[in-house]
């Protein structure tokens, strides 16, 4: 596992992770916020019978800005490969409270196991994901 600096996991609890689960409107958000709790994805989860899921990204490998061009070719490459798996794909992005980093386009993995969520983020050189069940707080689970 790499070494992650106290300035980096206090600026991953410094961002809002948004997911968009209406066709497409980020009018239509959940908020998700590491260590706590979303009665939103609770209410979500229940209705779609899904007991696991991951809020992954592709974006800027081991938190070195990339170009958005490569961020945007990664991201598709996430996509596809989490399509090939089966699992349901919600859009996301992950927004840094401060204004501090880019926004990174993401994804909310309906269904997905804890260890291949691991196996993805690592293939894509993340430090890390979120990971959650229903009814849980929301856990920063590092690579």
């Amino acid at each position: 596992m790499p070494e992650i600096s106290e300035e980096l996991l206090n600026s991953y609890h410094r961002t809002s992770y948004l997911v968009f689960p209406g066709a497409s409107s980020e009018r239509q958000r959940i908020t998700l916020r590491i260590g706590k709790r979303s009665p939103e994805l609770d209410n979500l989860l229940a209705k779609l019978g899904v007991t696991s899921w991951a809020f992954l990204t592709a974006h800027n490998p081991r938190s070195i800005r990339l170009e958005p061009a490569e961020n945007n070719s990664r991201h598709s490459k996430l996509i596809m490969a989490l399509t090939g798996d089966n699992y349901s794909v919600l859009p996301g992005k992950s927004v840094a409270d401060a204004g501090d980093w880019p926004d990174e386009e993401s994804a909310l993995v309906l269904g997905i196991g804890l260890n291949d969520a691991k196996k993805v983020s690592a293939g894509f050189e993340q430090n890390g994901f979120l990971y959650g069940k229903p009814g849980q707080a929301i856990e920063l689970v590092l690579c």
